[in-house]
């Protein structure tokens, strides 16, 4: 179980199995798969999501994920 102040509104795919876990990652209830719209997406496609994300990290791009995805904003976060 998650404290509340470790989740973000967007945040990676699965950070728990796709990233290394010395980094500091929160949570996120939107994560930058849901652009994407896929309901399946594979490991190493989570893994090159993950990294654009970070790599290209912007707010706008946040922005737009969560504007893209407002009604997935009540979803559970494991």
């Amino acid at each position: 179980v998650y404290k509340r102040q470790q989740f973000s509104f967007v945040g990676l795919i699965n950070p728990k199995e796709t990233i290394n876990q010395n980094l500091k990652v929160k949570l996120g209830v939107l994560n930058p798969g849901d652009i994407h719209e896929a309901s399946s997406i594979n490991i190493e496609t989570i893994e090159k999501i993950n990294l654009k994300y970070v790599r290209e990290y912007n707010l706008s791009k946040d922005i737009e994920i969560i504007l893209k995805n407002i009604g997935k904003l009540s979803r559970k976060v494991y």
